[in-house]
């Protein structure tokens, strides 16, 4: 992966430029108001054209705060920057919306090409818009473009910069970087368009592009009414109640003894659909059986991920916000892949209830917060660029009431640092019980470490484990109390301490 260019003078303040459209007037009181359309970013960014020539698709991660309609996908050309470009709109699980060919490029600066049918995008849902810059050497700034810097303008949000070397959506980051990608959105209806697709659906784009053009009447009904075309003055009527998600398929047992790679991740036989990152903010959300190829985040209480299989390589491949409840991850698998970005990774983190999860490819394989469950398990083949600090299970301060029971984390082809860490680096621990696991290898094989200033850690507990010595020995145990009970060791099955 090529260095990406740092900053090289900042970008210019980014201002709205109204765009006067011309289209079909939606109602009847609009006779005299023209849409407009506007963006997120505007102005002449100052950065140098990135040295990377591979063939590459730059996006951007975005939402609205309103209904509306994306019209148009933008981007800035460095004039390094060869053609030809095509431009999608992408919903945020990996399905291609629409797509447009840029023509009549400038040698540089911002192009804009039209959709061929407006695409009407939900409030507060993720989207992604990208171009494909076949010779590489596209406009990029670091360090500017993450969820904790996102760009504004009215009603649209930029929250992350996007790539990818292969086909289909970019899900991939790099140092918060900006590509410059941008959307022409309207909150008006102009001639024909088409409705976005839902998360669940599994509508294709080209039938999404086929849909009605929405209705007066049609848009005071929910997004997935249809159109209707009213003949008399028609009431509009609340909105049907959303149907229940269909529960997941009951996963079958654990096989006898520990967790491996036979009895935990997708179940045989499920046949999975291909998907881009996902961002879950809808209570009670199922998803099951996908093929993820990025991140999932969660952000709304009562979800489940279950049957699925998720590889990218990010800071954290599974997501869940510290704020929400009741969200069960089952029969996963996960992996990170030891690729770049995943240094100090989680596999899996945040305040969930994990069952029979697969997971690999990351520095830290499962990081819970308070009220986690880790039940059935298999963490492994843990693996990160740079200096990694390898931890299967770890728990680095700010935690309570956290069970972890009956799971195998092997690392025996590392000499650190543990297969369960416990510290209080980020504050105090209480409450966490590990029992009936088989925990292999690494430096010290279980820590529980108040050495910090974080606060004091109390109420651990270690029972009925597996432990097969680390390179250090079997444990570390340092500046707290713990409760030790009939721990022995892995292959002797001798007393363990």
């Amino acid at each position: 992966m090529p260095v990406r260019n740092r900053r090289v003078v900042a970008v210019t303040a980014l201002a709205v430029a109204a765009l006067t459209l011309t289209g079909a007037v939606v109602r009847a009181s609009d006779a005299q108001a023209a849409p407009t359309a506007y963006s997120i970013f505007s102005g002449s960014p100052t950065t140098a054209a990135d040295p990377d020539t591979n063939s590459t698709a730059l996006g951007v991660r975005f939402h609205s705060a309103v209904d509306g309609w994306v019209t148009a996908i933008r981007y800035f050309r460095s004039a390094e920057n060869t053609g030809p470009h095509t431009g999608t709109l992408w919903s945020s699980t990996g399905e291609a919306l629409a797509t447009a060919t840029f023509a009549g490029e400038s040698s540089s600066g911002w192009q804009q090409a039209g959709l061929s049918a407006p695409v009407k995008i939900g409030a507060n849902t993720d989207y992604i818009a990208s171009y494909r810059a076949p010779n590489g050497r596209y406009a990029a700034d670091t360090d500017s473009l993450s969820d904790a810097r996102p760009t504004t303008t009215n009603d649209l949000t930029a929250t992350q910069g996007l790539y990818t070397y292969g086909p289909g959506i970019p899900t991939t980051t790099w140092r918060d970087a900006s590509y410059f990608v941008d959307v022409a959105f309207t909150t008006r209806a102009q001639g024909p368009a088409a409705s976005a697709v839902p998360v669940t659906s599994t509508t294709t784009a080209a039938a999404a592009l086929a849909a009605p053009a929405p209705t007066a009447a049609s848009r005071a009904h929910t997004r997935t009414r249809p159109p209707v075309t009213p003949t008399a003055p028609v009431t509009p009527t609340p909105p049907d109640p959303p149907a229940p998600p269909a529960p997941p398929a009951p996963a079958p047992p654990v096989a006898a003894g520990h967790p491996s790679a036979a009895n935990t991740g997708v179940p045989a036989g499920v046949a999975l659909s291909p998907s881009g990152s996902l961002t879950v903010t809808t209570p009670g959300t199922v998803i099951d059986a996908r093929d993820i190829t990025g991140t999932v985040n969660i952000n709304a209480s009562n979800v489940t991920l279950t049957r699925s299989r998720v590889n990218g390589s990010s800071y954290s491949v599974i997501r869940v916000a510290d704020n929400v409840t009741n969200v069960t991850i089952s029969d996963v698998e996960v992996n990170g892949r030891g690729l770049s970005g995943t240094g100090g990774s989680g596999g899996i983190i945040g305040p969930a209830t994990v069952v029979r999860a697969n997971v690999s490819g990351v520095e830290n394989g499962l990081v819970p917060g308070s009220g986690s469950v880790l039940r059935d398990n298999f963490i492994h083949g843990l693996s990160s660029p740079g200096a990694p600090h390898y931890d299967g299970i770890q728990i680095d301060g700010g935690q309570s009431n956290i069970s972890i029971d009956h799971n195998t984390v092997d690392l025996r082809e590392w000499d650190q640092t543990s297969a369960v860490m416990i510290d209080n680096w980020f504050g105090p621990v209480s409450n966490v019980a590990v029992s009936n696991n088989k925990l292999l290898g690494a430096g010290y094989t279980v820590y529980s470490d108040g050495q910090f200033s974080g606060g004091s850690i109390s109420g651990v507990s270690f029972t009925n484990n597996r432990i097969g010595n680390g390179q250090w020995g079997y444990s570390l145990i340092r500046n707290n109390t713990v409760t030790w009970t009939s721990n022995v060791d892995d292959v002797t099955g001798a007393a363990a301490r």
